[in-house]
């Protein structure tokens, strides 16, 4: 998540690519595989020059740098990256995590370039789970595993709330991302095509208008200003959307060169 008016996006494979105003552009492939249906991969953008990315159901984490079209291998987490992993960012020097398939919460401190661990979960992750920051103190999670939990992490108490619970079950291809202070939107995933809208200020969640088609495994939502959200399908297929959010509706923008599916992520950028 992030603002700006590029977007980056990972591929099934070992595929990277942005899109712009002419269209999508492959970059340097990851240094290894992803997805082969193990729902693993994450990315998370830092500014002004870097993207960090979970490496598929291992230990691994690696970093691109915009400038230089290039990769490098960072330093491994203490498990497995897991289905339901997620990656949110907290001003430049900090990357929050999910391990995926657990209670699992890990902080990157991106200076030092190591990880330790914070405050579990309360409830175990699953596919779709995705993390949100608003501010510097506070992250928003949707746990995703077709349920409806959602819940709040507070940096400075290292501890977690339990939130209103979404209109409905959350799952594979469900993401979260947040708009303003008290904003943040979120697509359920799991087959269906329903969008939803959460006011941070009255814990509530609303309906939005659905997304043109269902959405699953590898779909991603991304905040690009303050009436733009893009969106993929994800599904295994190249299908990219944009909300338009004060006249709310979803038009189709150019399809990206691959198909979109179990690890698939986007950043915007900028």
């Amino acid at each position: 998540s992030g603002t700006g008016t590029n977007a980056k996006i990972i591929l099934d494979n070992d595929s990277l690519g942005s899109v712009s105003a002419t269209g999508w552009v492959s970059k340097t492939n990851l240094p290894a595989s992803i997805g082969g249906g193990n729902d693993v991969g994450a990315l998370a953008y830092v500014a002004p020059d870097h993207i960090y990315s979970t490496a598929d159901a291992t230990k691994g984490f690696w970093r691109y740098t915009i400038s230089t079209n290039q990769w490098d291998i960072m330093a491994s987490t203490s498990a497995n990256w897991a289905w339901g992993d997620a990656l949110t960012v907290v001003g430049t020097s900090t990357i929050y995590a999910f391990k995926g398939a657990s209670t699992g919460f890990w902080k990157y401190t991106i200076s030092s370039n190591t990880w330790s661990s914070v405050a579990s979960s309360s409830d175990g992750v699953g596919n779709g789970a995705s993390l949100a920051t608003v501010g510097s103190d506070t992250i928003y999670a949707l746990i995703g595993g077709s349920t409806v939990g959602f819940w709040k992490y507070t940096i400075s108490t290292d501890s977690w709330t339990h939130l209103a619970s979404t209109t409905a079950s959350i799952g594979s291809g469900g993401a979260l991302v947040a708009a303003d202070s008290d904003t943040l939107y979120a697509l359920r995933g799991d087959g269906f095509n329903s969008f939803y809208k959460y006011t941070i200020s009255t814990d509530t969640w609303s309906s939005l208008t659905n997304t043109p088609t269902t959405r699953s495994s590898g779909g991603s939502l991304v905040f690009i200003d303050s009436n733009t959200l893009y969106a993929s399908r994800g599904w295994g297929t190249p299908t990219i959307w944009k909300y338009n959010i004060s006249s709310p509706g979803w038009s189709y923008m150019a399809s990206t060169t691959y198909n979109i599916t179990t690890s698939g992520s986007m950043v915007s950028v900028g």
